[in-house]
């Protein structure tokens, strides 16, 4: 079977991502080649892939053809090394280290062509313990007159051909990305007749697909990304991010502007940003979700009871229905390190420019502070501060500055670990943690503030949040460092009420819980944690008048926004550095370009 493809392709100048104008033959094209994934091999049901988050896994390709395309898409769904099996592995030597190097993966996916029957033959010799995913490519003729027996193999796929449309569509398939139902349109090699092919059960991740796919009014798409623009052009943040996914398919992700003013670095749809406040739906209310569905963690009992260093204190009896729904009476926040300084110097009984076992904390790049200062001066600081005389919704950053303190006896691990264990790793979301720096190049992660008077540097791969600084950036009122496509499997996780990558993270009943107004009766429209539209909408209200009342989500400091509307079944994710250089630039919500992005996404799908 052969294909044509039909690309029109343009840039713009602020988008700085290659993007492509989909036509209905593009999308008959794309069409075509998904229905002619076959499954010829499916053992164990080991497609799709699950449980990939303690696995090493690594995608190899042939020297005729390195099938970036594939490997970028599976780099989209979990971390995996790559290798492009060159010709200096020919030799037997090289090709028994290459197998041995191999041999260390618990799964390998090959993607080959006809011509590569000896590549795939020699990884027989794999450990038993390596799984071997081979993905093929070629026309079924050219297939059978290579004589491979490849019914013994454990999960094999196929596809007539190899375009990039092709590799990224079986990249999918593999993740589950939608449902395998392709069958084979004439013999392939002696094994598999006319008709044949395996059927897959579920979707279990997103998928990534073109407007049309989805009957999207593309006008709306031309508005968003005149507003995104607009706003770099305006400087109201030197780069921004857009994605957009509809029924657990991506349909629109772009990147806009530079990390910096001075256009040195281009916007990259793989950058990691400080989402800051969205940290408060992605961060500590995570595990504390677990613990309410397992019944270790009651909302409505005294704080007291979970947070022992407030005993005796204004604060024994808040709950943590209350404070996760900012009705407790909290302040908005406490400059902690504002009591910090003398003459004008950081305290060196906590602060010091060098790291050891005593100052093990990073702040910021040759700053570290005490883990101790964590009880010794924030906890301290929490349970003397005053409660508000004023009822009702009041927003405050304290209750989740704490909150790692609350989920600690709860955990058994470090709150960092726990979350990239038992979340961040399943889901998917590689990129996600915090203090980026240390895992990946400064050149992956935007910057944000100069600060001038804390740290005075700027800040770059630490949190921007000061709160959130003291306590080495592992917070829950700030601290994620993302990226758009992670905080979309998250947010996907949400709407799929618990279940993401063919794992069960909630209940459905923990999810409506704590995405459900819980003081609605004292005009406090907020969930657990979680932002909720007005309860009576206005033109002043920081969501679309689309915006169902069962949607949720967050804004954040940094420039940042995402939300979820079941009713819609839709994403929207905005992320922007607009605090760069400084925090005084408010530009972005003068301009009011998160909610008016928010309003053509929702008039992009509707009907």
């Amino acid at each position: 079977m052969m294909f044509a493809f039909l690309w029109v392709v343009f840039f713009c100048s602020a988008c700085h991502t290659v993007f492509f104008q989909p036509s209905s033959r593009l999308w008959q094209e794309r069409q075509l080649i998904e229905s002619s994934i076959c499954l010829l091999e499916n053992k164990n049901e080991l497609v799709p892939l699950k449980g990939l988050e303690n696995k090493r896994m690594i995608v190899l390709s042939s020297p005729e053809n390195s099938y970036s395309t594939f490997k970028n898409f599976v780099l989209k769904y979990h971390t995996a090394d790559t290798i492009s099996f060159g010709r200096e592995f020919l030799s037997p030597s090289a090709f028994d280290s290459l197998l041995t190097h191999l041999s260390s993966y618990d799964l390998v996916i090959l993607a080959a062509g006809q011509h590569d029957g000896h590549l795939w033959r020699a990884l027989q010799k794999l450990k038993p313990k390596t799984r071997l995913v081979l993905c093929l490519f070629g026309e079924e003729k050219r297939w059978h007159l290579t004589q491979l027996a490849i019914k013994e193999q454990e999960a094999v796929l196929f596809c007539p051909v190899a375009s990039t449309n092709a590799q990224e569509l079986v990249a999918q398939a593999l993740m589950g990305a939608f449902l395998l139902r392709g069958q084979l349109e004439s013999q392939l090699m002696p094994t598999y007749q006319e008709g044949y092919g395996l059927f897959t059960k579920e979707v279990i991740r997103l998928k990534y697909t073109i407007p049309e796919e989805l009957g999207i009014n593309e006008r709306y798409l031309e508005v968003i990304d005149s507003l995104a623009e607009s706003a770099i052009i305006a400087r109201a943040t030197p780069s921004c991010q857009v994605l957009l996914a509809k029924n657990g398919k991506i349909f629109y992700h772009k990147a806009f502007g530079h990390h910096t003013y001075d256009s040195l670095q281009k916007a990259s749809l793989t950058d990691i940003y400080d989402v800051a406040s969205v940290s408060k739906i992605t961060t500590g209310l995570l595990p504390l979700m677990r613990f309410y569905e397992q019944g270790r963690v009651n909302l409505d009992s005294p704080l007291v009871q979970y947070l022992s260093a407030i005993r005796g204190s204004n604060k024994d009896s808040l709950t943590l229905r209350s404070i996760l729904a900012h009705q407790a009476r909290l302040q908005a926040s406490l400059p902690f390190y504002s009591y910090d300084f003398k003459d004008g110097k950081l305290d060196p009984n906590y602060y010091s420019q060098d790291s050891s076992a005593v100052f093990s904390l990073p702040v910021a790049k040759n700053l570290y502070i005490k883990p101790s200062y964590y009880k010794e001066v924030a906890l301290q600081t929490f349970a003397k501060s005053r409660l508000s005389d004023k009822k009702g919704l009041l927003y405050s950053d304290l209750g989740f500055v704490v909150l790692p303190a609350i989920l600690d006896s709860f955990m058994r691990k470090p709150y960092k670990d726990y979350l990239q264990e038992e979340f961040y790793a399943p889901l998917g979301a590689w990129r996600s943690g915090f203090n980026p720096i240390f895992r990946f190049g400064a050149k992956e992660i935007v910057p944000t503030e100069l600060d001038m008077y804390f740290r005075k540097q700027l800040v770059h791969g630490y949190v921007h949040d000061e709160s959130a600084a003291v306590l080495g950036g592992y917070s829950a009122n700030a601290g994620l460092f993302t990226t758009a496509e992670d905080l979309a499997k998250i947010l996907q996780m949400y709407l799929n009420k618990g279940k993401y990558a063919g794992k069960r993270f909630f209940e459905a009943a923990t999810m409506d819980t704590f995405t459900r107004c819980q003081f609605c009766e004292t005009g406090n429209r907020r969930g657990l944690g979680f932002d909720k539209p007005a309860i009576q909408y206005s033109r002043s209200a920081h969501t679309a008048q689309e915006a169902s009342a069962a949607s949720f989500g967050h804004l954040g400091f940094t420039g940042t926004y995402i939300w979820a509307d079941p009713q819609h079944d839709l994403i929207y994710i905005f992320l922007s550095n607009r605090v760069y250089p400084t925090r005084e630039n408010n530009l972005l919500s003068d301009r009011r370009v998160r909610l008016r992005i928010m309003e053509a996404a929702y008039r992009s799908i509707s009907k």
